[in-house]
């Protein structure tokens, strides 16, 4: 806090300084201060556009980190903007197959997710899952990430036989690579199992909460 009010108060304009009010805007998100947060992150935009320039991988980390804060709001339309904003640019200067890139991807599929527009997010889920496989690898936390997310997609369309072979996958890899007391891999064992009592396999549902 008094780093941030030093940048207020001397004004201070340099690459660092919007580093510094980005991780102060995601501290203050995972505790859920998101007026707050939105503050740090707008701040920080201004400095991003101003000193590295309104293209530069700086300047899209906090767009879509902007983007995930609003995403959570609820505050889909203003998100969309920026996630796409934010793509626009790290497809242009690290590639449509960097690893930021597909983290993009997957956000903006998440958020239309969250918004009940499938259709919007199911092609994105898609290419942020080839990316992630060709790039990172298939046995990659993100990789893992994805599917859990496109399982979530599919579940939430009451499609489970779409669903179940994309968590079982993602629990596979979170419990080689994270390890099976992860909370990741917990929230993945969580997922499967209320897959399961949507399919009516309640002993299925028990065995995978007790591992």
């Amino acid at each position: 806090v008094a780093c941030v009010q030093w940048i207020d108060e001397y004004q201070l304009l340099f690459e660092e300084a919007g580093w510094l009010l980005n991780q102060a805007g995601t501290m203050l998100r995972h505790y859920a201060r998101y007026a707050e947060a939105e503050k740090m992150y707008e701040r920080a935009l201004r400095i991003d556009e101003q000193v590295s320039g309104p293209d530069h991988p700086h300047t899209a980390t906090t767009l879509n980190n902007l983007a995930t804060l609003l995403g959570i709001q609820r505050r889909y339309e203003r998100a969309v903007q920026l996630y796409e904003r934010a793509l626009r640019i790290r497809e242009r200067v690290l590639g449509p197959e960097h690893p930021e890139t597909s983290s993009t991807i997957n956000g903006l599929a998440l958020l239309y997710s969250n918004w009940h527009r499938y259709d919007a997010s199911q092609p994105l889920y898609e290419r942020a899952l080839r990316i992630r496989e060709h790039v990172l690898g298939p046995e990659h936390p993100d990789t893992a990430m994805t599917l859990d997310n496109f399982a979530m997609l599919y579940r939430q369309q009451d499609n489970y036989e779409q669903a179940r072979p994309l968590f079982e996958r993602a629990l596979q890899i979170r419990e080689h690579a994270l390890g099976p007391e992860h909370p990741m891999t917990a929230s993945t064992i969580n997922n499967l199992a209320v897959l399961y009592r949507l399919q009516g396999n309640y002993e299925q549902a028990s065995g995978s909460t007790r591992n």
